[in-house]
């Protein structure tokens, strides 16, 4: 538990860049402090019994498989349910996206290799 909600984990193939083209799971693993990258939340551990969130966290501190970030989102408004700022301790593997286009990124976009996939909209994973 972080906070009082829980990280969903994906699939490992279930990471993808800002326009929903699905990236090879070893991306994961090049992320470094600085990078921005999205994670997703449930108060009470289930989607179904709380929110889910999908904030953008920057990367502050790293440990191995184990990251901190902040909430550092251009995209909260007052119906988000985490508010910038918002320190969040995640695996690696929690990660769902990596913009690569935004310049926190740049230096991600020549290793990530696409799958040939992708997903009409980004942000929210339902569960399996």
């Amino acid at each position: 538990m972080n906070g009082g909600y829980q990280l969903f984990r994906p699939r490992s193939e279930d990471v993808y860049d800002w326009s929903g083209g699905q990236l090879h799971p070893e991306i994961r693993q090049l992320v470094t402090v600085g990078n921005v990258v999205r994670v997703q939340v449930s108060e009470n551990g289930s989607a179904e019994t709380g929110w889910s969130d999908t904030p953008y966290l920057r990367v502050t501190l790293q440990d191995g498989d184990r990251l901190t970030g902040v909430v550092d989102d251009p995209y909260r408004s007052q119906y988000s349910a985490l508010d910038n700022g918002t320190v969040i301790e995640f695996d690696r593997a929690d990660v769902t996206e990596i913009p690569l286009d935004w310049t926190e990124n740049e230096a991600l976009a020549p290793s990530a290799t696409h799958t040939g996939r992708g997903r009409e909209i980004t942000g929210y994973i339902a569960p399996d």
